[in-house]
């Protein structure tokens, strides 16, 4: 009888302290972050994250800019034109060649922005002037010549006004430019460096006795410009 007294002792207060335990040891609430923070941050440029296509975006990375449009002799892309001339002088300006339609070769104005002492002219793509007198029309049309059509552009410049320099001043006349003209599937047309020169006329006699003259006129380089696309 004392041995099941003692053993109901001890289940009563083995059960009292296991109550005990599960009061004082309530189940933990799990905490839920709405915007679970990233491990490691996207050190990427915005931009860069927009492309869509690892090739693509790693282009433009390497490039550090966007792909401008392909370049072309029309109003839709504009230049910019930095003139150097042997005088002293230099300027910079925006141009755009904006095309005739209906000619040959491909030919109109060229307008020119943001200066007071330039102003454009006319400008028209033709032959290589070393060249010129050699007929290729019919080795374009059997596929026998491999040169780009029209590879030289030919344009005019006006000096408005009198530029002054550290050589003396420029006074107004008109300017005569000239650069060779390649193309290409990615880029489109561009432009290389280019000569200026200056017209100089000089009267001749053109007969023994000087009843006659004739007028004589020669091409004079004066400097040089440089045209890249800006749009």
């Amino acid at each position: 009888a004392v041995l099941w007294i003692a053993l109901a002792a001890m289940m009563a207060g083995t059960a009292e302290a296991f109550g005990t335990s599960l009061l004082h040891h309530a189940p933990c609430r799990r905490q839920v972050v709405a915007n679970p923070r990233p491990l490691l941050q996207d050190l990427r440029p915005a931009a860069l994250k927009r492309v869509k296509g690892a090739a693509v975006g790693m282009a433009m990375m390497g490039e550090g800019r966007e792909k401008m449009p392909l370049a072309t002799l029309t109003k839709k892309t504009e230049w910019s034109m930095a003139i150097a001339l042997d005088d002293g002088a230099e300027l910079a300006v925006t141009a755009c060649f904006q095309e005739d339609e209906g000619y040959e070769p491909p030919q109109g104005p060229l307008v020119v922005k943001n200066s007071s002492y330039v102003q454009g002219g006319l400008w028209k793509l033709g032959e290589d002037p070393a060249k010129e007198g050699f007929d290729k029309a019919g080795l374009w049309i059997w596929g026998l010549f491999e040169e780009p059509k029209y590879p030289f552009i030919f344009f005019e410049l006006q000096i408005t006004k009198e530029i002054s320099t550290s050589k003396g001043s420029i006074a107004p006349q008109v300017l005569y430019a000239e650069a060779k003209v390649t193309r290409d599937r990615e880029r489109g047309v561009s432009l290389t460096d280019g000569k200026l020169t200056v017209k100089k006329s000089t009267k001749m006699q053109a007969d023994l006795i000087g009843l006659s003259e004739a007028i004589i006129s020669e091409s004079i380089p004066c400097g040089t410009f440089s045209l890249r696309q800006i749009s």
